[in-house]
């Protein structure tokens, strides 16, 4: 993971659910942060800091990725996705809906669960998840498509370097490769111990 951590982008969460993602910082790629985004919850009690709400998302096997659409419907689809820094890297085709409307308008959020335990006995569920908002660039530097490939590779194949290496290559011409920029993050776990009983 070194290779990823080193394109980490520079910048500092409050303690509340709202971060910059650093508007006068450049990333390795050049790109800009964008603005403050405000996510303070309704239920304060459940909200987690925005590190922590980070390594929710990280460690989700899938998200919901929400774009906006010209039909005045919400889409939402769900994704695989890589999180390095304040990004998430997701690959898709390089001709269909989502590139159309993200070619539109980059506005985005990305949903994503990374625990959900019933407790029927409290009438309730366990779970951790996280919001992220903020923007995607449609990559088109051949270094970055090739970085955004690596880091889905090193979470959902690991211990296949090489091999991915090999077939990214293959798959380079034919991907697309969405970078999705935060612009804010928020996170909420409710935490039903284990020894409650119905009362």
């Amino acid at each position: 993971m070194r290779r990823v951590r080193r394109f980490r982008k520079a910048g500092a969460h409050s303690r509340h659910a709202v971060f910059h993602s650093g508007a006068d910082t450049l990333d390795s790629f050049g790109h800009r942060g964008g603005p403050p985004v405000n996510l303070a919850l309704r239920r304060g009690d459940r909200a987690v800091p925005p590190e922590e709400a980070e390594k929710i998302l990280e460690s989700a096997e899938y998200g919901f990725l929400s774009l906006v659409s010209d039909d005045e419907y919400p889409y939402a689809v769900p994704v695989s996705f890589a999180v390095v820094g304040k990004s998430a890297y997701i690959h898709c085709a390089p001709e269909g809906r989502k590139i159309d409307m993200v070619s539109r308008n980059p506005r985005a959020s990305l949903c994503a669960v990374a625990r959900a335990e019933t407790v029927p006995e409290k009438f309730t569920v366990r779970y951790d998840s996280a919001v992220a908002f903020g923007r995607i660039t449609v990559c088109s530097d051949a270094c970055e498509k090739r970085f955004g490939l690596r880091a889905l590779a090193e979470k959902y194949c690991p211990g296949l370097s090489s091999e991915a290496g090999a077939y990214i290559e293959s798959a380079l011409s034919r991907t697309a490769v969405l970078r999705f920029d935060f612009d804010g993050i928020s996170g909420k776990r409710n935490s039903v111990p284990d020894n409650l009983h119905r009362k």
